[in-house]
């Protein structure tokens, strides 16, 4: 109820902004629309709290990996490839959904509570995870980690912003 969600809908541009502006890696995407927003989704990516519901239940999982490969450009065998080795790296589907995330190697990974629904154990092994992505990428990305559990938030987190009420 504070806003965490629709702040983070406005900076991915699924909802638009009624003031203020949004500056990726200094460029202002606050306006952005069609091809100029598309190459932005080259620069972040999201992963939501309810991955099932982020995948096509009428494909395979390796083809909902795979579509922002080939939406870049990658070829079939390159993707097919690339979606091996991260299914292998991650698995489960909270996972593969941080996998197709990772695909197209963003700047700005933003998980929405991407460990509330996760029992413990399930829980650290996606902060794990992301933990293993944050030392291998290290300055090349960010991840704007969403999340109600304090703990969880100061023992991953870097920065820590707390919403109350809309601000």
């Amino acid at each position: 109820g504070s806003g965490k969600t629709t702040m983070v809908n406005m900076i991915i541009r699924l909802l638009d902004v009624t003031a203020g502006q949004i500056v990726l890696d200094g460029q202002d995407i606050t306006n952005l629309r069609g091809k100029e927003l598309r190459n932005i989704y080259k620069k972040m990516q999201m992963v939501f709290q309810s991955p099932s519901d982020s995948f096509d239940p009428r494909r395979i999982l390796g083809d909902g990996i795979g579509e922002s490969l080939r939406n870049a450009g990658m070829s079939r065998r390159e993707t097919r490839a690339e979606v091996e080795r991260l299914l292998e790296q991650c698995g489960q589907c909270q996972r593969a959904a941080i996998a197709r995330a990772l695909a197209i190697q963003p700047k700005l990974l933003i998980c929405d509570e991407a460990t509330s629904a996760l029992d413990v154990t399930v829980q650290k092994e996606i902060i794990d995870l992301l933990n293993q992505l944050r030392l291998v990428q290290g300055k090349h990305l960010s991840i704007l980690f969403i999340c109600h559990d304090l703990s969880l938030v100061q023992q991953f987190c870097d920065r820590v912003l707390v919403m109350y009420q809309g601000e």
